[in-house]
């Protein structure tokens, strides 16, 4: 028989309890705002028949308390490793607001030894040496990882992937992405994102431009991340060129030697485009896509790392993805702090982050 995932979540505010009402505000204003819900992690849990929320856990006690009421958890807790210690889950769900703590659960909870698997909310961490911790945990103690980077559940994404794989493009050359938004916080999404487009390579250098003045001291960078974007260049001679200045909502175009794809608004939209003939020097476009969603990213996310520990292999955005998307920001942070010089990568300055909310 099919057992029963044991989850226990640590963030009882809002992608833990309330998320999902305040998507139901947002129905009229956005079209697609269901494909966030189920979304909150009690939700998600309910969503799923393979999973059990059984605990839940934040600092403030009030919180804990109302989580538990609301959604009849069986516990609540004021302390994770106390909390994993006494409950014993196979999941542990990290939906807190700030990266940096993201870092330091994903880590710890890793360390203990005790679970299969961690759900967590992005960005992996806040600096490069936040990742390496979770990433050697996690391969210590056997652990899978799936990060929230959504686009890698998201249908429309996953429609431009097959056809890149089938050919449909040629060979890509080059990608771009307008409105990134704040780095950390909603351009991981964008890096992750770029990465899978590119074949899911590492990067090789980058020059960046934030907003943020480049001589600042690192002491006084702002604890929120600002926007940017720059160039990055991948290993297998990718492209890609990001910028944040124009408005809402995001779009990409990914450019092949034989023709391009283009997403709207903010991957809801798709498009191929192709030369009619080998000897034309137009391109002609397809029909404007938009495959629906099936189920919620957050419930996506969710089944397949249970998949995973059902069978083995690594999630969509496993800790070496999720780690690789936040390096490739703090490479353009760090341009930007030598005045846009170009920055190569592995990066040797992994202490250097960037908190977010």
């Amino acid at each position: 028989m099919s057992k029963t995932y044991r989850v226990a979540c640590i963030g009882c505010s809002r992608m833990g309890s309330w998320s999902d009402d305040l998507q139901s505000q947002r129905d009229d204003n956005d079209p697609w705002s269901t494909e966030w819900v189920p979304g909150a992690m009690a939700t998600v849990c309910r969503a799923i028949d393979r999973v059990e929320l059984v605990a839940c856990c934040d600092l403030d006690r009030e919180l804990a308390e109302r989580m538990q009421q609301r959604w009849d958890i069986p516990a609540a807790y004021t302390d994770y490793l106390e909390m994993i210690e006494q409950e014993r889950p196979d999941i542990v769900a990290i939906v807190t607001s700030y990266g940096s703590t993201h870092a330091a659960l994903a880590a710890g909870v890793a360390e203990t030894g005790l679970v299969k698997g961690i759900y967590c909310e992005k960005p992996i961490a806040t600096s490069m040496a936040e990742a390496d911790r979770i990433i050697a945990a996690c391969r210590t103690h056997g652990v899978a990882y799936s990060c929230s980077h959504v686009a890698r559940w998201n249908v429309r994404y996953r429609q431009a992937l097959e056809w890149i794989q089938e050919g449909a493009i040629g060979e890509v050359r080059a990608i771009t992405c307008s409105a990134m938004g704040t780095l950390l916080h909603l351009g991981t999404h964008q890096t992750d994102a770029l990465a899978g487009f590119a074949g899911d390579v590492d990067p090789e250098w980058a020059c960046g431009v934030v907003d943020v003045p480049a001589d600042l001291p690192q002491e006084q960078w702002p604890q929120m991340d600002p926007t940017g974007g720059g160039y990055i260049m991948m290993r297998n001679g990718v492209h890609l060129l990001m910028e944040a200045a124009s408005p809402w909502p995001r779009t990409f175009q990914i450019s092949g030697s034989e023709g391009k794809i283009q997403i709207w608004n903010d991957l809801h939209h798709i498009q191929l485009w192709r030369r009619a003939s080998s000897r034309s020097a137009v391109l002609e476009p397809g029909p404007l896509l938009s495959p629906p969603t099936e189920q919620s990213f957050a419930v996506a996310q969710m089944a397949e790392l249970v998949q995973v520990l059902d069978e083995g292999g690594t999630t969509s955005c496993d800790e070496v993805r999720a780690a690789r998307a936040l390096e490739m920001v703090l490479g353009l942070h760090l341009s930007h702090q030598q005045g846009g010089a170009r920055v190569s990568f592995p990066l040797e300055n992994r202490t250097f982050g960037v908190d977010t909310k």
